[in-house]
């Protein structure tokens, strides 16, 4: 199933309460998708001997594996080269990712590198108004250091919950949208 940024698919956090992977493939082919983004509740990136039954899984019943994320990218080039070894292995295009803002200076410098040699696009996950790069105007400010393979994993509430207006950073950060995260819930005022 396409839309209208791309192919649609759906967050393995969506299935957190089912542990085993191909349950989780049988759940997305039950929805009607066949793509997902694996989080860190369905692999351990820091697991490499686990990639190939992960990935299997998911092969086996006919669901990509187009993403992985949201991930902290630490700039410990060991720790991360995994993320992108997983990346490479399940034939991923997209990271969508996050940073401490602590170890923001290294890390996105490690990050750029990775993807430039793995051939990935990064997306900075906007985590709502109490994340760092929660607002239109920290993002802008992080993309104004970071090379273009840097971009935004664009989630519609969080962005809501933080105050901003998602078509807004979609027409302000458009050539560095590299996905999206869409919930089917309804956003309060209060959270």
């Amino acid at each position: 199933m396409a839309g209208v940024f791309g192919p649609l698919a759906v967050q393995s956090y969506c299935f957190r309460s089912i542990k085993e992977n191909v349950q989780v493939a049988d759940a997305v082919r039950k929805i009607g998708l066949d793509r997902i983004e694996i989080c860190g509740v369905h692999c351990n990136f820091d697991q490499p001997d686990t990639f190939e039954s992960v990935i299997g899984a998911y092969r086996d019943a006919g669901v990509e594996i187009i993403s992985l994320g949201v991930e902290r990218l630490s700039g410990d080039r060991d720790r991360d080269r995994t993320r992108f070894e997983f990346a490479k292995q399940a034939g991923c295009g997209h990271m969508s990712i996050n940073f401490d803002p602590a170890e923001f200076s290294a890390a996105h410098r490690v990050a750029a590198e990775l993807a430039e040699e793995y051939d990935l696009k990064l997306g900075i996950h906007n985590h709502g108004g109490y994340h760092w790069l929660g607002s239109r105007q920290m993002l802008a400010h992080a993309f104004s250091l970071v090379g273009d393979r840097i971009g935004l994993c664009l989630d519609t509430a969080w962005a809501l919950q933080a105050g901003e207006k998602p078509e807004k950073m979609v027409e302000l950060f458009g050539p560095r949208l590299f996905a999206m995260h869409l919930k089917d819930f309804t956003f309060k005022p209060d959270g």
